[in-house]
């Protein structure tokens, strides 16, 4: 099971503790960020994870994509006339390519955030999502409504968003909840999508989390069950399964003179089959078995999920519970009072997480 965690935070340097947090407690090894509010030269890092980039030279706006630092990844470019595009349309985007993990082929990944204050043509929404490829995801806060993603009423956008999907290769994986928390007396609405290829699409389960842990956006938790590693088709033939991809030997430890004398020693031994299939078997056992005896296997981390913060104790859960049990009051109630009470509890939790935080490293 690989969880991506999607959310629009409205300040990642406010959230960071929070992030910290929902990602061990979900087990989360990808997470798709929008809002941001990063100046480019504002440095920012999540333990265990690699961070890349998109932001705006106002310090507002801006998406961001972490994977942990066990997975393989590359940015993916954006051609310079699409780029000139996005610029003029006000339209943040960064995407990156994983290669390995577990039971899924090479999939891209876009973090996308558009501001409700532009008028955007038809033509650059399928444009976007003409970016994608066979295994994608594209998440992000389109700031649309349309009954297609749960919402009530229809806007310009919407419409235009939902044409342009109909026109290419991607699906709306939301199952209708609202993503956006309204103020006092103002509707919850649902912003904020989540799409897919069919075929990730199918094999994907997609949840919000009931706490908007100091944002107005609810996180999103985006589970891919990729148990079966042939699940998925990569336009290439299936290994058999003892030749697992993720099994990675240390060349540089290798007995090489011992491995030698063992594989000259058993090819005499090897039987001859009829099948050529049966021959080929037995010949890439025969190297495996000798090649786990002659070299050591390096430790595979893509399992390993990011560690529950260091700094993480029992005034940060009780803070966490009382802001979330505000909350929930706040959303039965639609009180003002409600919310003034929720918003304080949040900015309180927010200063408690990062002076927790800053603490565990003196």
């Amino acid at each position: 099971m690989v969880n991506i965690l999607q959310w629009n935070v409205r300040s990642l340097p406010a959230r960071l503790p929070s992030i910290q947090h929902l990602v061990s407690f979900y087990n989360c090894s990808i997470i798709l960020i929008s809002e941001t509010w990063l100046l480019p030269s504002r440095t920012c890092f999540i333990p265990h994870f690699n961070l890349f980039r998109q932001d705006r030279v106002d310090g507002y706006g801006g998406v961001a994509i972490a994977a942990h630092t066990s997975l393989n990844v590359s940015l993916i470019e954006i051609k310079p006339p699409l780029k000139q595009l996005l610029l003029e349309n006000n339209i943040d985007l960064i995407g990156l390519k994983i290669t390995n993990i577990d039971g899924l082929p090479n999939t891209s990944f876009w973090s996308c955030y558009s501001p409700n204050d532009s008028s955007i043509p038809f033509e650059v929404w399928y444009s976007l999502f003409q970016l994608t490829d066979y295994n994608s995801f594209f998440t992000g806060d389109f700031n649309a409504h349309h009954p297609a993603w749960g919402s009530t009423t229809s806007t310009r956008r919407g419409n235009l968003i939902y044409d342009a999907l109909n026109s290419s290769n991607l699906n709306i994986l939301n199952n209708g909840s609202p993503t956006h928390i309204g103020r006092s007396n103002s509707i919850n609405s649902c912003i904020d999508l989540s799409l897919s290829t069919p075929n990730l699409f199918w094999l994907s389960t997609w949840r919000i989390i009931d706490d908007p842990n100091g944002s107005d956006h609810l996180p999103i938790i985006i589970s891919v069950n990729v148990t079966n590693p042939n699940s998925l088709p990569n336009n290439r033939s299936t290994l058999p399964n003892y030749l697992s991809p993720n099994l990675k030997f240390n060349l540089n430890k290798a007995d090489w003179p011992l491995f030698s004398q063992l594989i000259n020693s058993s090819i005499p031994l090897l039987n001859t089959y009829t099948c050529p299939i049966k021959d080929y078997e037995q010949f890439t056992h025969m190297i495996l078995d000798i090649s786990k005896k002659t070299i050591p296997i390096k430790p595979n981390n893509l399992n390993n999920f990011p560690p529950s913060p260091p700094w993480w104790n029992s005034s940060c859960s009780e803070a966490v519970s009382n802001r979330k049990s505000l909350y929930k009051t706040f959303i039965r109630s639609g009180s003002v009072q409600d919310y003034l009470n929720y918003r304080n509890a949040s900015a309180a939790t927010t200063r408690l997480l990062k002076e927790s935080k800053r603490l565990a490293w003196k």
